[in-house]
């Protein structure tokens, strides 16, 4: 895993040790195949370490100078993955509030939701949060991880 940084996310960036929320939680998405080998399952626990470290005081994600909904859609669908409770999991609250409660503040009267918290609707935030939301209910239900879904017909 040569794009591991020293904290434990990911980047695209060879030249930086700085990680990147997104990419770090997609990363730990992409691993789920793999979780069962012991070094994967070390980088998935380090990457969820970085995720928890990563998130600002008042429980979203900075990424490119911005907080944004997709940040934290990535995150809710990473820690989904691994059976970690987004909402409920001591590390991932703030201000008495989890990260699906952070996302739904992005959410918009016409049923999309936006990049940025005070933006518009926005197409790829709203797919983003949706994929998320359907990720968390999988959890929430038992049911395999989003990008498994052999429980389905």
């Amino acid at each position: 895993m040569g794009q591991e940084k020293p904290s434990g996310g990911f980047s695209l960036d060879d030249s930086s040790d700085t990680a990147d929320v997104d990419l770090t939680a997609m990363t730990l998405q992409c691993l789920e195949p793999y979780a069962t080998e012991e070094e994967i399952s070390a980088i998935i626990d380090r990457g969820v370490e970085f995720l928890a470290d990563a998130q600002a005081e008042d429980g979203g994600y900075e990424a490119y100078g911005d907080k944004s909904s997709e940040s934290v859609s990535q995150v809710i669908l990473a820690l989904s993955t691994y059976g970690i409770d987004c909402n409920k999991d001591a590390r991932f609250r703030k201000k008495e509030k989890g990260l699906y409660d952070n996302l739904m503040e992005y959410y918009k009267k016409d049923g999309s939701f936006s990049h940025l918290l005070d933006g518009d609707s926005d197409p790829m935030a709203t797919d983003q949060a949706f994929c998320a939301m359907a990720a968390y209910s999988r959890f929430l239900n038992c049911k395999t991880s989003f990008y498994d879904m052999s429980d389905t017909n």
